[in-house]
């Protein structure tokens, strides 16, 4: 299971004589912050002896209690990464989708009535790409880059995300490179069983 964080951006959508939602450039927009707790499945797409792999990946998650609300996550979308030495390069497409249940906290002005809700729910679109060096066996660090690219937004729930750009360094320990997985399988990187003496 992973945990991550996201940041929900409040936001009051006021319905206009033409019955179409704005967004009133007077009112006050503010920011929320939960710990969303999800889990996902990897499917490998190839086999384990090439120097490239391709994956798939789906899940999903939830928050409670954002601001006396919840949220419900569904997430999917494939993973591929290189083996060149000591280095993996990678990059992730995911599409995340995000549902947000209970009343919106906003006071609307005097005459103004909320934007209905669609239904859709709240999209993003995170693109990924880093590449990891391994230090050792057991230790790697890595570079990556981040892109958030909000895909659809309904109205209705009182929420919006941003667009982000993310630039994450990370060290793990403990983390085995496609080489070492593999010796501890008993198997090498031409995929020949290894034999011990």
């Amino acid at each position: 299971m992973t945990v991550s964080a996201a940041g929900l951006a409040s936001k009051t959508l006021r319905r206009s004589s033409d019955c179409s939602a704005s967004e009133s450039p007077s009112e006050s927009t503010s920011v929320s912050r939960a710990s969303i707790a999800r889990a996902d499945v990897k499917a490998a797409l190839t086999r384990p002896t090439l120097p490239w792999a391709l994956a798939e990946r789906v899940g999903g998650g939830g928050a409670a209690h954002l601001a006396g609300r919840y949220l419900a996550v569904a997430f999917a979308g494939p993973i591929a990464s290189s083996s060149i030495g000591p280095v993996e390069p990678y990059a992730a497409v995911t599409f995340m989708n995000h549902w947000v249940y209970g009343s919106p906290v906003t006071i609307s002005p005097l005459g103004s009535i909320n934007a209905p809700r669609t239904g859709y729910g709240d999209g993003i679109l995170q693109l990924v790409m880093g590449i990891r060096g391994y230090v050792s066996n057991g230790c790697s660090v890595a570079v990556e880059y981040g892109r958030w690219q909000p895909m659809q937004d309904d109205p209705g729930d009182g929420y919006s995300f941003v667009a982000n750009n993310i630039v994450s360094l990370m060290v793990c320990i403990g983390c085995w490179s496609r080489k070492a997985a593999l010796a501890a399988m008993g198997v090498s990187e031409d995929g020949h069983t290894i034999v011990s003496n």
